[in-house]
């Protein structure tokens, strides 16, 4: 643009403001705008514009620079070893952990030693090595360093992991002894009696969950209605849903799943279907699985009709047949002896590029 008749002297205004006032009020993103507006007044020419702004615009600059707050302490930097030990906590790698932990820990600076302590605590959690787990855990005390909900939280996930409620138990009573629960390791718990097939200690410790003023999530109603579906009881496991729904809660697929399977294995296939419907109505997509253990309710409830309109829906919702869905389909047609029927699923089956395998040879045989 060409040089502006007069050169302005006042700071810059913005919406008819003063830059300046505003910058001090906290009203812009300081750092942008200085550059932004400085650059324009340069550009026009403006160079006491510039100035004026520039000069208004350093302290706040100053301010912004400097890191921490007075009194506060910088964390120190996290040595690079640490992102090693930390990807092989990840995969549950313990032995290279510990031996990452081993070489290195005692070069680590003060400040960072409980990160380091509870990743390889982390590393015998996503093992479900619990003894593992309490003897990283121990460090903490030998060393003289405060443990965090980090620290019980991973010592509860690998008793959870490693199917023991309890020592789960133990150590979530430990943390409401130190300071409090929290959360992630009441779900801890209920997941580790869900993996024990305690139902009745799952619902125990969502209700202690509720009494200790944490609101349960859609985890902990999965969990509880997990534990009642291993127990072979699909009633109790839908009423959980039921209450995950009434709570304003959204299922996931996994959750629908479970409660499906617990169905099927009883042969209820009038319930997971209309199971499966629920599902369509929240807009969630049902998988091969899903379709599958509907499958499995129709077939072991001798409905091989009600099994062939299921894999039709699959098709229609666009989903691939397994092999195991038309062996499911077989075997369904085969145990009501219709040969017809059964041979007509094989066809169809090798059509789509699956071999045949003894057992769909044998269910010809047995139809």
């Amino acid at each position: 643009p060409p040089p502006p008749t007069s050169v302005p002297t006042s700071a810059p205004l913005v919406g008819g403001r003063p830059v300046s006032g505003m910058a001090r009020r906290g009203s812009l993103p300081v750092s942008i705008l200085a550059c932004c507006l400085v650059t324009a007044c340069l550009q026009c020419r403006a160079f006491l514009a510039a100035f004026s702004f520039g000069s208004t615009a350093r302290p706040l600059f100053a301010r912004r620079a400097q890191p921490l707050r007075s009194g506060v302490k910088r964390r120190s930097v996290l040595p690079e070893w640490m992102d090693e030990m930390n990807a092989k906590a990840e995969l549950g790698d313990s032995d290279t952990a510990q031996q990452i932990f081993d070489a290195n820990y005692a070069s680590a600076p003060e400040d960072v030693r409980r990160v380091v302590i509870n990743t390889l605590i982390k590393a015998y959690a996503q093992a479900g090595d619990y003894d593992g787990a309490e003897k990283a855990f121990a460090l903490l005390d030998e060393q003289k360093i405060e443990p965090n909900v980090q620290s019980f939280g991973k010592v509860i996930e690998a008793a959870a992991k490693g199917g023991s409620v309890d020592v789960a138990e133990k150590w979530l009573n430990a943390q409401r002894e130190w300071k409090q629960g929290d959360q992630v390791s009441y779900n801890a718990v209920i997941d580790a009696a869900a993996k024990a097939g305690d139902a009745v200690g799952a619902e125990k410790w969502l209700t202690n969950m509720e009494e200790a003023q944490f609101e349960p999530d859609a985890i902990s109603y999965k969990s509880v209605a997990d534990a009642w579906a291993q127990v072979g009881d699909p009633a109790s496991a839908s009423r959980w849903l039921a209450k995950l729904l009434e709570k304003g809660l959204t299922p996931d697929v996994r959750t629908y799943n479970i409660v499906l399977n617990a169905y099927a294995q009883k042969g209820e296939v009038k319930a997971a279907r209309q199971l499966l419907s629920q599902m369509k109505q929240a807009k969630l997509s049902a998988g091969l699985v899903t379709y599958q253990t509907c499958m499995n309710a129709a077939a072991k409830a001798g409905k091989a009709g009600t099994a062939e309109e299921l894999l039709r829906e699959m098709i229609q919702a666009e989903l691939t047949p397994s092999q195991i869905a038309y062996s499911v389909l077989m075997d369904a047609w085969a145990k009501k002896g219709n040969l017809r029927q059964t041979e007509k699923v094989f066809s169809q089956m090798t059509e789509a590029g699956f071999q045949p395998t003894d057992v769909s040879y044998a269910t010809l045989i047995k139809a």
